[in-house]
């Protein structure tokens, strides 16, 4: 058995301080860490920063025992900047460390359609020049694997594969995890392990273990398929968010154990 390298979002603590919630993590038994970057300049990790601001991150993530494993850096994909914005994201996530990196697709423009196929087209040598995994992100109106297997087929590219979102299939595509993953398993590069709760389309993501996701299944197709991709436990609470630290922490440690009790970091 191989075990899957399991992070956890930095995105579970957003609006926290973020070298205590590094602590917070490696303390709760995380070895990995799934950082986060948006196009806003007062984000600890962006395009904007400089190579010896960025060191610094680099140097306190170090200092809190943890390893950077993948780079959250959704960009629209539809736009005419998207290529160059998309490789600044993978030319960031190479600088920090990290071999994956994840984006939503965006939203599709009248008389750009086609602009994701091209987009992706271009990132492709830098992928490859970076040795750096993206991950499409079940998202918004691509929310369903099996569809968007379609694309990453078409790509034909052992650098452009699915970053499945157990919950958002359910929250944006009204599909079961257990239903649909079965049928793009050999597609997927990444996952967050998201749980749901609630009716399908509220906003609910709770712990893992308290809502109604069938993870045994999700684990069973990838086992079956010969997938040993590693995954991020994503934490989005409902619209309140958490309501503090410890409570994250709740959350966070709670998550990790019912990976560690049901044996999913493993692959077999």
């Amino acid at each position: 058995m191989q075990p899957r390298k399991v992070a956890l979002l930095m995105n579970c603590y957003r609006n926290y301080p973020f070298t205590e919630a590094l602590a917070r993590i490696r303390r709760i038994g995380f070895e990995y860490v799934e950082l986060t970057s948006s196009e806003t300049a007062n984000d600890p990790i962006n395009v904007h920063r400089t190579k010896s601001e960025l060191s610094e991150i680099q140097n306190a993530i170090a200092l809190a025992g943890l390893k950077p494993l993948a780079l959250s850096g959704h960009t629209d994909l539809f736009t005419e900047a998207a290529p160059d914005a998309l490789i600044k994201k993978i030319q960031l996530a190479d600088f920090m460390g990290c071999r994956y990196c994840n984006t939503f697709l965006g939203t599709p423009a009248p008389g750009r359609e086609d602009a994701v196929f091209d987009t992706l087209s271009k990132v492709q040598p830098y992928l490859k020049k970076y040795d750096i995994h993206l991950g499409l992100e079940l998202h918004g109106t691509f929310a369903i694997g099996s569809s968007l297997a379609r694309l990453t087929r078409k790509l034909a590219s052992t650098h452009i594969k699915i970053n499945y979102d157990t919950a958002n299939c359910i929250f944006y595509g009204d599909t079961n995890p257990e239903d649909d993953i079965p049928l793009c398993a050999d597609e997927v590069g990444y996952l967050h392990i998201k749980e749901k709760a609630g009716k399908r389309d509220e906003w609910n993501f709770p712990a893992l273990g308290e809502g109604y996701v069938n993870f045994e299944s999700v684990f069973q197709a990838l086992n079956s398929a010969g997938n040993p991709s590693p995954f991020s436990i994503e934490i989005e609470f409902t619209p309140t968010g958490p309501s503090s630290m410890e409570a994250v922490d709740q959350a966070a440690r709670k998550s990790l154990r019912y990976i560690v009790e049901h044996e999913f970091h493993l692959y077999k």
